[in-house]
C-alpha cells in the first residue's frame, strides 16, 4: 500500500507540474495555434548493468530556448514512454530515478514535417553510495503471498540460518517434519522441488536436506501451479531460489557456521562471488555443510501368532549425520537488447550416515522365558550428482512477446549400503547380513515457451517439453557365515535393472484481465511411457499412457491492498521405479522391502479460495482448500515372518482433505514484529488395505508463533514456537509436538559482518511418537532428538552484497526479485 500510495503521488505531481505549463504555451515556448501539426515523442528506459526496464522513470521535456518545462511524464512498467501533442520545436530531456545516475539529452529535435521521434533506449546506470552515506533500513518480511504462490524470504529465518532448506521449512504452517527431516507438504510427501525454477537430480527430500540456508535467497510454495508447469508432485512445488547478486561491479558473501555443542558434526560455510557488467553477469559459488544429529529411541512391538503373542521391546542410541559438498557458477551475456544466453552448473556430491545400538529384550506369552540380544547398525549413502542448463531468450519489439529455451542434462551417481549384525548374549554374532544398491541415473530435459500479448493485459501462453530419463540399479545381499567369518553373496536377492522413462508435454494458457478481476485457463497434455526390465529374468514392467491436466486461476482486486484469488489444478504423482520393483530388498534384519508393479499413479483435484489484505505495516491473509487424491499411494506394512515386517507400496483408495490456513503479521510497537501463521483441516482416508476396507480420519491442526525484536540497529533477537497436533495415516497415527527456538544476531563494520547465535529445541521438546496397526502386529515408537543445539553463524560481505540500491528501492521494474521494503507486500505475480 506505501509503496502504491507513492508512486499515485509522482504520478500525480508530476502531471499537475507538467501539463500546468504545457497547456500555456506551444511546445518550444513559441506562439502557435491549434491547427499547428502535433508531434509524439517516445523512447524506452531501461538499467544499464540488467538491461531490464524502469518504472516510474521521471521524463521531464525543457524547452532550449528559454529552459522552460514543456512536460513530463513517468515510464510504464514496460520502461516505455510517450510524450504526446507536442508543438514542433527544440527540446532538452531529462531522466531521473531513484538510485540511478541521471541522464540529459541536450538535443531532442523531431524532424521538420514529421509527426513522431524516437529518442531509443536510455540506459540509466546505478549509484552506489559511499560506505559512509546515509543508509535507509528496510526489512524484508519472512513471508510474501502473490497471487498463486508463498515467499519465504530466509534470510530473515535466524533461527534457520546455520541449517538447510528442511529448517527453514519447519516455519511455515502447511509443512511438518519427521524425526529423520523428512518434509510432508499439508499432510503428502509428493511434491516436487526446484532450484532456480529447475528440476534437481536428487529426489524431494535429499534436495532439501541438501542445501544449505545460507545460501537460499527466497523458497517459493506453489500449491495450485498453473499448467505451464510439471503436473509432478500432488502437493504442489517448492521452488529454491538461491543467491545471486544484481549490482555492477565486483562483489561476494561468505558464510561459516559452528555447531558449539559439536563442531566436529556440525560445521561449514559457502561463499558466492559476483561480478556484473554491461553485458555479463558471471557467478561462482562454494559450499560445504556437515550435519549429524543423536536421538534415542523406544520401540515396542507385539506380533499375534495365532495363540502365541510375541513380545519385542528395544532401546537404541542413533547418531545420524550427512555432508554435502557443491560448486555452483554461471553467466548471462546479453548478446543484444533483446537476446539473452545463460549458461549455469551445479556439480557437488551428498553422503549420509548413521550408526546404531539396540537393546533388545523378547519373549513370548505364553511361555515368559526373556531373550536379551542387542544390535549393531551402520547405514551408508552417498552419491555424485550433476545439473547443466543452457537457455536462450528473445525478446521481440512488443513488449511481453517473447520466446525462451532451454535445455537442462542432469544425473546421479549413488552407492548405498546397510550393514546389521546381531549380537547373542554372549557377545558373538548370531546373525548378520549386508545390502548394497548402486547405479547412476541420467535425465535430459529440452523445453520451449512462447507468450503472445494480444490486448493490454490479454495474453497467450504455450510451450513444449521431452524428458527423457534413464538408469541402471545393481542390488546385491550377503549373509554372514560365522564358520568362515565372511558375507556370502546371495543371488536370489541380488538383481540389475535398468529403467527408462520417457514424458512429452505440451500445454497452452490464456490470460486476460476484465477490469478488477483477472482470470487464466490452462490446459497440459503428457504423453508417459516407461520401462523398467530385470536384467537376471528378463521380466519387463512397462508404463504407456496419455494424461490430461487442466488448471484455472480467477483473482479480484477490491480496493487497494485487498484481493481475493481462486484456482482449481489437477496434477499427478508417478511411482518411481524402486516402487515398481518386484523383488525383494533388505533393509535389516527385520525390515524388507518389496515394489508393487501393479502400481497406479495418484491423481489430486485441488480448490483454493483466498483473501488478503493489507494495512500499513500489517498483513491478513486467510486461504481455504479442498483437496481429494485418488489412487492414493501409501507405504503399507505387513507381517513378512515372526520377527520380520514387510514394506511395500499400494493404491490405498482415496483421501480428503477440507482445510484453511491463516496467517497475520503486525507490528504491536516499532521494535517489535510477530508472525502468527495457524492451519487446520480434517483429513479422511478410505478405501482397500490387504483386503479389508477401512476410513479413518483426524482433525489436524499446527501454528507457528514467530517474534522479531529490534534491539538496536544492528541487534535483533527472534524467538520461533510451533506445534503440530497429532494426525493420521491409513494404518497408523502419528502424536503431536511442540519445538522452540531462539537467535541473537549483532551485525558490526557498517553491517559487512554479522554473527548469529542460535538454539534450537530450547525446551527438549523435540520428541516424535507414532503407531501402526496393520494385521498381524502393532508398534508403538518414541524418537527422542538431542537438544538444545547451538550454533554460530559469521556472515561477511564484500562489496555490500545486501545492501544493492536495486533492492532497496524494492526493483520496481517488477522482476519479484527484489529487496521488499518494510511493510510492504507484494500480491502481484504470474499465475
Amino acid at each position: 500500500m506505501i509503496r502504491q500510495f507513492r508512486k499515485m503521488c509522482i504520478l500525480f505531481c508530476v502531471y499537475l507540474f507538467a501539463t500546468a505549463q504545457a497547456q500555456t504555451r506551444p511546445a518550444d515556448g513559441r506562439p502557435g495555434g491549434a491547427d499547428a501539426p502535433k508531434v509524439t515523442i517516445t523512447g524506452k528506459v531501461f538499467d544499464a548493468s540488467t538491461g531490464k526496464p524502469l518504472e516510474y522513470a521521471t521524463v521531464i521535456l525543457f524547452a532550449k530556448r528559454d529552459g522552460r518545462q514543456v512536460t513530463g511524464i513517468v515510464t510504464a512498467p514496460d520502461g516505455t514512454f510517450e510524450l504526446k501533442d507536442l508543438f514542433p520545436g527544440q527540446f532538452r530531456m531529462t531522466i531521473n530515478y531513484m538510485g540511478y545516475h541521471a541522464r540529459t539529452l541536450e538535443d531532442v529535435s523531431p524532424k521538420r514535417g514529421s509527426v513522431s521521434h524516437d529518442v531509443g533506449t536510455i540506459r540509466l546506470k546505478p549509484a552506489v553510495l559511499p560506505g559512509e552515506g546515509v543508509e535507509i533500513q528496510a526489512d524484508r518480511p519472512e513471508f510474501e503471498y502473490k497471487i498463486d504462490r508463498r515467499v519465504i524470504n530466509v534470510g530473515q529465518q535466524q533461527t534457520a540460518m546455520a541449517g538447510t532448506a528442511v529448517e527453514v521449512l519447519e516455519n511455515v504452517p502447511s509443512i511438518t517434519v519427521d524425526a529423520d527431516n523428512n518434509v510432508q507438504l499439508r499432510g503428502s510427501s509428493n511434491f516436487t522441488v526446484l532450484i532456480d525454477n529447475r528440476p534437481t537430480p536428487l529426489d524431494a527430500n535429499t534436495a532439501l536436506q541438501q542445501t544449505p540456508a545460507s545460501i537460499i535467497e527466497q523458497i517459493e510454495i506453489i500449491t495450485n501451479p498453473s499448467a505451464k508447469y510439471d503436473p509432478d508432485g500432488t502437493a504442489g512445488i517448492i521452488n529454491l531460489k538461491l543467491k545471486k547478486e544484481k549490482q555492477s561491479g565486483g562483489s561476494g558473501i561468505f558464510n561459516a557456521n559452528l555447531g558449539l555443542n559439536d563442531i566436529a558434526g556440525r560445521s561449514g560455510g559457502d561463499m558466492l562471488l559476483s561480478r556484473r557488467g554491461s553485458k555479463t553477469n558471471v557467478y561462482f559459488g562454494l559450499d560445504y555443510n556437515r550435519r549429524s544429529r543423536n536421538n534415542t529411541s523406544r520401540i515396542q512391538q507385539t506380533t499375534f501368532l495365532g495363540d502365541t503373542t510375541l513380545f519385542r521391546n528395544s532401546r537404541g542410541d542413533n547418531e545420524r549425520g550427512g555432508g554435502n559438498f557443491g560448486v555452483r557458477a554461471g553467466m548471462d551475456y546479453s548478446a543484444t537488447s533483446r537476446d539473452l544466453l545463460s549458461i549455469g552448473m551445479r556439480i557437488g556430491r551428498h553422503s549420509f550416515d548413521g550408526d546404531s545400538e539396540n537393546r533388545y529384550d523378547e519373549w513370548r506369552e505364553p511361555g515368559g522365558v526373556h531373550e536379551l540380544y542387542r544390535s549393531l547398525d551402520k547405514n551408508s549413502h552417498s552419491g555424485d550428482f550433476y545439473s547443466l542448463n543452457l537457455g536462450y531468450k528473445h525478446d521481440f519489439a512488443k513488449t511481453g512477446h517473447e520466446l525462451q529455451a532451454e535445455a537442462i542434462l542432469g544425473g546421479h551417481d549413488g552407492d548405498d549400503e546397510d550393514t546389521n549384525r546381531l549380537f547373542d548374549a554372549s557377545g558373538g554374532i548370531a546373525e548378520a547380513q549386508r545390502a548394497t544398491e548402486s547405479g547412476p541415473s541420467r535425465d535430459l530435459r529440452l523445453k520451449l515457451d512462447y507468450t503472445l500479448p494480444l490486448r493490454a493485459e490479454e495474453k497467450i501462453q504455450a510451450g513444449v517439453q521431452t524428458r527423457i530419463s534413464s538408469g541402471e540399479e545393481q542390488t546385491e545381499r550377503f549373509i554372514y557365515d560365522p564358520g568362515s567369518g565372511v558375507y556370502e553373496f546371495q543371488q536370489p536377492y541380488s538383481h540389475t535393472i535398468d529403467a527408462s522413462h520417457t514424458i512429452h508435454s505440451l500445454y497452452s494458457t490464456y490470460s486476460n484481465a476484465y477490469g478488477k478481476l483477472g482470470a487464466q485457463a490452462g490446459v497440459r497434455g503428457e504423453y508417459t511411457g516407461r520401462d523398467i526390465r530385470l536384467e537376471d529374468t528378463g521380466d519387463d514392467f512397462t508404463i504407456d499412457r496419455w494424461d490430461v491436466f487442466p488448471t484455472a486461476h480467477l483473482s479480484y482486486t477490491f480496493a487497494e491492498g485487498r484481493q481475493a484469488m481462486t484456482s482449481y489444478t489437477r496434477r499427478v504423482q508417478r511411482p518411481r521405479n524402486w516402487d515398481l520393483e518386484p523383488f525383494e530388498t533388505w533393509m535389516d534384519a527385520y525390515n524388507v522391502r518389496q515394489g508393487n508393479p501393479e502400481l497406479e499413479p495418484e491423481f489430486i483435484d485441488s480448490y483454493e479460495v483466498t483473501f488478503q489484505s493489507t494495512a500499513g505495516q500489517s498483513l491478513f491473509s486467510v486461504e481455504g482448500y479442498y483437496r481429494v487424491t485418488h489412487n492414493k499411494i501409501e507405504r503399507i506394512q505387513s507381517l513378512y515372518a515372526p520377527r520380520i515386517t514387510l514394506h511395500t507400496m499400494d493404491n490405498v483408495g482415496q483421501d480428503y482433505s477440507l482445510g484453511s490456513e491463516i496467517m497475520l503479521n503486525v507490528n504491536p510497537v516499532k521494535p517489535w514484529n510477530v508472525n502468527l501463521m495457524g492451519s487446520l483441516y480434517q483429513y479422511r482416508v478410505e478405501g482397500e488395505l490387504l483386503g479389508n476396507a477401512f476410513s479413518r480420519e483426524s482433525f489436524n491442526w499446527n501454528v507457528r508463533f514467530n517474534n522479531t525484536f529490534r534491539i538496536t540497529s544492528g541487534t535483533r533477537l527472534q524467538a520461533n514456537l510451533r506445534y503440530n497436533s497429532p494426525s493420521v495415516s491409513s494404518q497408523g497415527r502419528r502424536e503431536g509436538h511442540f519445538v522452540s527456538g531462539f537467535s541473537l544476531r549483532q551485525e558490526f563494520l557498517n553491517r559487512s559482518l554479522s554473527a548469529t547465535l542460535q538454539v534450537r529445541d530450547v525446551f527438549r521438546t523435540g520428541t516424535f511418537e507414532f503407531k501402526t496397526d496393520a494385521p498381524g502386529f502393532s508398534t508403538h515408537a518414541r524418537i527422542t532428538r538431542e537438544a538444545p543445539i547451538y550454533m554460530l553463524t559469521l556472515t561477511y560481505n564484500y562489496h555490500n552484497f545486501k545492501r544493492d540500491l536495486l533492492r532497496e528501492n524494492g526493483e520496481r521494474n517488477g522482476n519479484g526479485d527484489g529487496e521488499a521494503q518494510e511493510g510492504v507486500y507484494d500480491t502481484g505475480g504470474e499465475f
